[in-house]
């Protein structure tokens, strides 16, 4: 009896033993990610910025619990905010071969997907997203971007995708406004009427409010599955308003280079990450900065000289913590070559020349663009036109 137990007991600590160097051996898992983009969604078209009409529970909610980059920027154009998303690069200096194709880039999709990553591209509406930065291998691709697909379809195929996918996975899903706005739901856009509310406008409102419906959909997949905790969910707007309408007070719509064009609502939602819910001022974030934050976040080595973006990984936590003076660059054109409309951001300024006009404004002490101080600050304006020049 005691040799049995005794024997008992050494098979059972082996075992143990066994199960305890399984655990140490074993990867953390990678975290899944989503990427929401919205097009023409301004900074004040959600209610977490201060619009007191529109009606956006989820985004609010997610605001109010999670990450927000509260001057966040993207491009004025949706096509260029989708080539920078996807490659870490400012658009206009992505290389072209001598007959106009562009050179090859490892994307952020390739990336993942050479680390085991499953890929699902989702797109309403007209597709936007370019098809050399999707996906390398159509096997691996899960891809729903058929003309004229709705919010609703695509919200679904990202769900039944999420269902499917074997952990890790990788998806962008991209709302796009046209043409959904001829077929929102009359009784959302017939509330927004009755605020005196244009048409287009009230349309808009209801495009998103049905966006936020979806959003949250999606959520609720992942909460189902159980693995909310660990995935990233960023979500952002490609671009600004493409109509005058409220955006807090911001100057420009979509198309232009000023604050209104560019500085859209973003928010990133990582549970297992332990980020504080706080809305970040202290530095302005890009499109550049999510294919290398999203790798550091998935612990994936990368050679950050690859990329325009900075990772943004360590100052989530820490805002405080100082941020590299980098300056950001905006084209009207897809090419460094045409400088009739060009815009810099650095630190608190913003200089602005379209078709030889200039300005620099301070947009700390001037957020809405009121005061061309160029004259009284020389010095900074001719340094950010120097760095402009040394840039380009």
């Amino acid at each position: 009896m005691k040799k049995t137990l005794t024997y008992s007991l050494v098979l059972f600590s082996v075992a143990a033993l066994s199960i305890l160097i399984m655990v140490g051996n074993q990867q953390p898992q990678k975290p899944n990610m989503i990427i929401i983009v919205t097009d023409n969604q301004g900074y004040g078209d959600v209610g977490f910025n201060g619009n007191q009409m529109i009606q956006t529970p989820v985004l609010d909610s997610l605001a109010k619990h999670n990450i927000i980059i509260d001057r966040f920027y993207s491009f004025p154009q949706n096509s260029y905010s989708y080539e920078s998303l996807i490659t870490g690069k400012y658009a206009s200096t992505i290389s072209e071969k001598p007959d106009g194709t562009p050179i090859p880039i490892l994307t952020l999709t390739e990336i993942l997907e050479n680390n085991q990553y499953q890929i699902g591209v989702f797109e309403s509406g007209n597709p936007k997203i370019p098809a050399n930065h999707q996906s390398s291998n159509s096997c691996n691709e899960f891809h729903a971007a058929a003309k004229g697909a709705s919010s609703q379809e695509i919200t679904d195929s990202l769900m039944h995708f999420i269902r499917q996918s074997s952990s890790p996975f990788f998806a962008l899903l991209a709302f796009h406004t046209s043409p959904a706005l001829d077929s929102v739901p009359d009784e959302i856009a017939g509330k927004y009427r009755l605020m005196s509310l244009d048409e287009q406008t009230s349309r808009t409102y209801a495009f998103f409010e049905t966006t936020d419906y979806h959003i949250g959909k999606i959520f609720e997949s992942l909460e189902n599955k159980g693995i909310l905790e660990n995935t990233i969910v960023v979500y952002l707007s490609s671009n600004g308003p493409d109509a005058l309408r409220f955006n807090n007070g911001l100057k420009g719509r979509k198309g232009q280079l000023d604050e209104g064009s560019v500085r859209v609502p973003m928010i990133l939602s990582y549970p297992n990450g332990k980020f504080k819910a706080q809305r970040i001022e202290s530095f302005a974030g890009s499109m550049l900065d999510i294919t290398p934050t999203l790798l550091s976040l998935a612990t994936i080595t990368f050679d950050s000289t690859a990329f325009d973006g900075i990772n943004l990984t360590r100052f989530l936590n820490n805002p405080q913590t100082k941020f590299p003076d980098r300056a950001l660059f905006f084209h009207l054109l897809s090419t460094t070559k045409d400088d009739s409309c060009v815009a810099i951001r650095q630190n608190n300024f913003l200089l602005t020349y379209h078709q030889g006009d200039t300005a620099l404004y301070n947009l700390y002490t001037d957020p809405y663009q009121r005061a061309n101080i160029k004259t009284t600050n020389k010095i900074v304006f001719k340094t950010l036109l120097k760095t402009y020049e040394q840039w380009k």
